[in-house]
């Protein structure tokens, strides 16, 4: 799946010397600097491995970037849409949209998903985007804890080399859509990730990667939110005293565990889908995002 450029002029444009093209390696310094302006916590290599997953498209004015937006396939069922940002200076005439529709072309057939702030939400809902959960950012400074116990049978150990395919397959399992290149990345780019066995195998997984302003968990893959809490617990617990972010769909059971451990909520996005919404095995669960652009 490939963007197509629209040609020198962005169709509909307020202003006919932007153009709307692939966006580039180059594009990224300016693309992070929007970001910035929103106090978002992306650092520059986050958007590098944005772009290195996925694909975007870059609005053109004269010399400057004036809107953002990326989206990332997922096999032939879902796509990921993210990071859609319109600068300041051309706000409120309908480039969001345009950069939205942009983004959208050829997908009819999948799903398409998102996770919308309370600023974005009313635009989405109009492109046909339904509220499906919320998801919410839990982060602070990790602490020492006593760690979740596991049930009889189960063990936790630490991923191995290669390892990728087959937790891929877990992870797809949980969420229903392959996305094999995305948990090989997170597990190329993990300071720790830990596997969930009992006597079948790996029955779930986690991993810890730089994001941002610090360390960030996720995927968390597991068979209950018992199981998940001693995944995270045991990447907590090695990196105590660090700035540790962590985004979960909506459980208030998990918030308050998380508040227990210092990871204070300080954010809620809309997750929102165009389409038929994608749904896992009903045995294994994803229990922490990779990013909220990504899912």
């Amino acid at each position: 799946m490939t963007l197509t450029s629209s040609g020198p002029a962005w169709p509909d444009s307020p202003c006919h010397s932007t153009a709307l093209r692939d966006l580039g390696e180059p594009d990224l310094p300016a693309a992070w600097a929007l970001s910035n302006a929103l106090q978002w916590p992306h650092r520059l290599a986050d958007w590098q491995a944005f772009l290195q997953l996925g694909e975007g498209r870059a609005a053109i004015h004269g010399q400057d970037l004036a809107a953002v937006g990326m989206r990332w396939a997922w096999g032939e069922q879902a796509v990921s849409i993210g990071v859609v940002i319109v600068a300041s200076a051309w706000r409120g005439q309908g480039w969001g949209r345009r950069m939205m529709q942009a983004l959208a072309q050829g997908l009819d057939d999948r799903a398409l998903m998102l996770h919308a702030t309370e600023e974005g939400r009313p635009l989405y809902e109009k492109l046909g985007y339904e509220p499906v959960g919320t998801v919410h950012q839990h982060q602070g400074l990790a602490r020492q804890a006593a760690g979740a116990a596991l049930p009889h049978g189960w063990h936790l150990r630490q991923a191995r080399p290669g390892e990728a395919p087959s937790l891929a397959v877990l992870d797809e399992a949980a969420r229903g859509f392959p996305r094999g290149r995305l948990i090989a990345h997170c597990l190329a780019e993990a300071v720790q990730a830990m596997v969930l066995e009992d006597s079948r195998g790996a029955c779930g997984f986690a991993a810890m990667r730089r994001f941002g302003r610090g360390l960030v968990i996720g995927p968390v893959v597991a068979p209950d939110r018992v199981l998940a809490q001693a995944l995270i617990d045991r990447l907590l617990g090695s990196v105590a005293g660090q700035f540790v972010r962590i985004d979960l769909p909506g459980d208030p059971v998990m918030a308050g565990w998380l508040a227990d451990r210092v990871l204070s909520q300080v954010g809620v996005t809309t997750a929102m889908v165009r389409g038929r919404r994608p749904r896992g095995d009903g045995v294994l669960f994803g229990h922490a995002l990779v990013a909220q652009a990504l899912g």
